[in-house]
């Protein structure tokens, strides 16, 4: 059965979202089955109320931008992080980067390297790294061992994970700082909004 709201014509489920008073509503769908058509309808029917719309990335929101109505502020999380966290790192020259190597962090590393074969250093930093990025993007709190990222390459054997533990956390509180040259990434003050 359809529901007509508005111009758009809505399943009965579609219809339920956007007659919801729920403070909370959670609306679980699939690609392709009409998640921004309900929350056009959802829109439309709260014409009085300022909304957030929350896209994934650019495109989405520019796209988003253009169907919706003026009272739909539409932004991405890392728009909104940005606003409230990020802008700081901004402000200082050569912080806020697109990515961080190991020659960022391996000053830094000196007396965990001192025991790594030298040729092994950019690898042994870029594990950090990847433990540093598995941490930024999960949901946890806290880094932790679950976030070490280790190889089985015969040099990695000699790795300490409780070391790569513990860098990871050095370079993560170094990236935090504003008045540190370890660069700070843009999912990280996404982690930092969350």
């Amino acid at each position: 059965t359809k529901v007509t709201i508005g111009m758009l014509k809505l399943t009965e489920e579609q219809a339920a979202i956007c007659a919801s008073q729920a403070q909370v509503l959670i609306a679980r769908a699939f690609a392709g089955t009409g998640k921004t058509s309900t929350l056009r309808a959802f829109a439309g029917a709260r014409s009085g109320r300022r909304i957030l719309y929350v896209a994934f990335n650019k495109a989405i929101q520019q796209e988003a931008a253009g169907k919706f109505p003026g009272h739909v502020t539409c932004r991405t999380s890392h728009a909104l992080a940005y606003a409230a966290v990020g802008r700081q790192y901004g402000e200082v020259p050569n912080k806020l980067l697109p990515d961080i190597r190991p020659y960022h962090i391996q000053r830094h590393l000196a007396r965990s390297l001192r025991d790594i074969p030298v040729g092994a250093h950019n690898l042994y930093c870029g594990r950090v790294i990847e433990t540093v990025k598995k941490f930024i993007v999960s949901r946890d709190p806290a880094l932790s061992s679950e976030h070490v990222v280790l190889g089985n390459s015969p040099v990695e054997r000699g790795f300490e994970q409780s070391q790569i533990e513990q860098d990871a956390r050095r370079v993560w509180e170094l990236m935090q700082s504003r008045q540190s040259d370890v660069p700070m990434l843009h999912d990280g003050y996404l982690k930092l909004y969350q």
